[in-house]
C-alpha cells in the first residue's frame, strides 16, 4: 500500500510546474566551504517544498484515506509558520490527524514544512513532530532529491503509523521505521512498543497512532 500511495504523490506531483524545478546535490565529495553556511541561493527553488506537501494532500484525499480542513498554524511552532495550514484527518480508525504547515525562509512562502499529528480534528493538542528542511543554507543543501524525500518522510511518520510513549524525565517513540528516545528509558529498548500495544505499560503515558491504510 506504500508503493501505491507513494506512486499517487509523485503522480499529483508531477502535475504541478514547480516539479520541474531540480537541482544536483552540490555537496557530493560531502566538502563544504565556510561561506556557504551564511549564504542562500535562489531560496524560491525551495517552494517546491510546498508543492510536494499539496500534492501529498491530494493524493491522500484522491485515495479516501483522509479529508482535509483548515486549521490554524499552532503559534508555539518552529520556523514561525505561515496561516496557511490543513489537517489531514483519516478515515482509517485509531489513525491520527496530521496537521501540515507552510513556513518560510528568507520571506519566501511555502519552503518549509512543519508537520505535526493532532489530538482531534480541530488539532487541539497538536505536536510537532518535525521540521524540513531544518536549515535553507547552501551548506546544508543536498539536491532537490533529497529536500523531497524529507517531506516524504515526515508526512509518511503519521500515516505510517505511531508510537509514543513517555515518563518522568525520559520519552521513547516510533515513526514509521525510525526509533528515537532517552537513554533513561526503565523498559528495554527491544520491547517497551509491543509493550505499549498490548496494554503492558500502565504508569507512563502511551499514544498510538495506526497506520492510515490496512495491509491488506
Amino acid at each position: 500500500m506504500k508503493d501505491e500511495i507513494l506512486a499517487a504523490v509523485d503522480r499529483e506531483y508531477a502535475a504541478d510546474p514547480l516539479s520541474a524545478v531540480t537541482w544536483d546535490d552540490p555537496h557530493p565529495d560531502l566538502e563544504v566551504r565556510d561561506e556557504e553556511y551564511s549564504r542562500v541561493t535562489d531560496p524560491e527553488r525551495f517552494q517546491i517544498v510546498g508543492a510536494r506537501v499539496d500534492a501529498w494532500e491530494r493524493a491522500l484525499v484522491g485515495l479516501g484515506l483522509a479529508h482535509a480542513e483548515p486549521v490554524v498554524t499552532p503559534s508555539g511552532w518552529n520556523q514561525a509558520p505561515s496561516q496557511e495550514a490543513v489537517m489531514l484527518v483519516p478515515a482509517a480508525e485509531g489513525a491520527r490527524p496530521l496537521l501540515l504547515a507552510k513556513g518560510a525562509f528568507d520571506d519566501t512562502p511555502a519552503t518549509v514544512l512543519i508537520a505535526g499529528t493532532g489530538g482531534d480534528e480541530q488539532g487541539s493538542g497538536s505536536r510537532e513532530i518535525g521540521v524540513g528542511p531544518d536549515c535553507a543554507c547552501d551548506a546544508c543543501d543536498g539536491g532537490s532529491d533529497r529536500l523531497l524525500e524529507t517531506v516524504d518522510e515526515l508526512v509518511w511518520s503519521v500515516v505510517g503509523g505511531f508510537v509514543r510513549v513517555w515518563g518522568d524525565g525520559w520519552s521513547v517513540e516510533k515513526w514509521g521505521n525510525q526509533e528515537s528516545g532517552d537513554v533513561r528509558i526503565p523498559y528495554p529498548r527491544t520491547e517497551i512498543f509491543d509493550m505499549a500495544r498490548a496494554g503492558k505499560i500502565t504508569r507512563e503515558t502511551v499514544i498510538i497512532g495506526e497506520p492510515w491504510y490496512t495491509m491488506a
